[in-house]
């Protein structure tokens, strides 16, 4: 499924759960006048740090043969999203759920394939659910697909549109 800043949340589990209460009490900030946006930030990823650095330690598993939707977005993107809302004008309210991500959700089996093909990296092997710990469960519950129209809509250019698009540093 699709969801946008206008997707009612539904937690799946205690870390979403208290990122949802952490929201919802940010949002009283409001009654004393402070505008007010929520983050909904997605996996971050860079050339240190991400899916590539898991699938060469050998410790990533795919859940159901990697079916879930994936959302990610790369730091300097964030870091640019950040500098666009931190520039706003404060007379301008800004929306009160801004979701973040790249232009491209996909399952997750597409990304572990391309990242496995370019760095020339064996595929991990495929679990069922019931073989995942809570933990490692977390990071598959959601598979949606999220939608970055009204991030885009607010000026941001992201340099890394799609996993596809790797800083150089990446193939070092």
């Amino acid at each position: 499924a699709w969801v946008d800043e206008n997707t009612k949340p539904n937690p799946l589990n205690s870390k979403a759960r208290a990122r949802l209460l952490c929201e919802e009490r940010y949002h009283t900030l409001e009654s004393r006048g402070v505008n007010v946006s929520a983050l909904r930030i997605p996996a971050i990823y860079s050339e240190q740090r991400g899916l590539r650095q898991a699938l060469a330690s050998k410790n990533f598993r795919m859940l159901d043969g990697g079916t879930a939707f994936s959302n990610r977005i790369h730091v300097d993107d964030l870091v640019e999203v950040l500098a666009v809302l931190l520039t706003w004008p404060l007379r301008e309210r800004l929306p009160a759920v801004i979701p973040i991500c790249d232009d491209e959700p996909v399952p997750y089996a597409e990304i572990v394939k391309f990242y496995c093909d370019t760095f020339k990296l064996p595929m991990p092997v495929s679990v069922a659910r019931k073989d995942v710990s809570p933990h490692e469960l977390t990071h598959f519950m959601t598979d949606q697909r999220v939608s970055n129209k009204l991030m885009k809509s607010l000026g941001v250019k992201l340099k890394f549109p799609s996993y596809k698009t790797l800083p150089e540093e990446s193939y070092d």
